[in-house]
This record gives structure tokens, sequence and C-alpha cells, in this order.
């Protein structure tokens, strides 16, 4: 398996009570992107960007676009086709595929 880049995008802050509450969030517009992670799968590119040693910043392999909080519930991993998945409770689900290149919008 080789290694490929993930883009890992979060929910901005104001949007993550809404996303909590169940109210709709729609991206790109509520998020925003923080790293571009070099990772032979998803699952290490969101361990990457939610280190509790450090700042996931300086980790190796990771891109900082932007410094932020840990990857965590409601934030997007993209893979290097386009398809978006979140980190929800169960790991991460798959929310769109690169077929579907529009803005979305989803209720949890």
């Amino acid at each position: 398996m080789e290694e490929e880049v993930f883009e890992v995008w979060h929910l901005k802050d104001p949007k993550v009570r809404s996303a909590v509450r169940g109210e709709s969030v729609l991206f790109p517009f509520d998020y925003e992107l923080v790293a571009k992670v070099t990772a032979f799968d998803m699952e290490a590119a969101v361990k990457l960007t939610a280190s509790e040693e450090g700042p996931w910043w300086q980790d190796p392999g990771v891109e900082c676009v932007k410094k932020a909080r840990s990857t965590q519930l409601f934030d997007i991993v993209r893979d290097s086709k386009g398809n978006g998945y979140m980190v929800s409770d169960e790991g991460l689900s798959q929310v769109w595929s690169r077929e579907h290149e529009v803005e979305r919008s989803w209720v949890h």
C-alpha cells in the first residue's frame, strides 16, 4: 500500500454547537482546511491531527495549513480521490463520493 495525501477539514467553531444540536452544516462553507496529511490510510490521518502529545502540526507527515484544535467529531477527511468522510462516534463514515462534487449539507 502506498501513502497518499489526505485533506483534514475542521468544522468551524461556531458551527460545532449547531452540529451537536442536529442542525445542518454545509461543506465547504462551514469548514476550514487545516492540514494535508501524508499517511497510509485515513485513520492514520485522523490520529496525526488529533494528537494528545504536543501540537499535531509538528507531527511527521503533516503539512499544517492552519494551526487549530485537534480533529474531533463532525470534522471531514478527504482522500486523494475527492471522497469525503466524517469523523463520527463509530469512526469514519463516507458522506459523499467524488461523483457528487457539489455543496454538501447534512443533518446529524
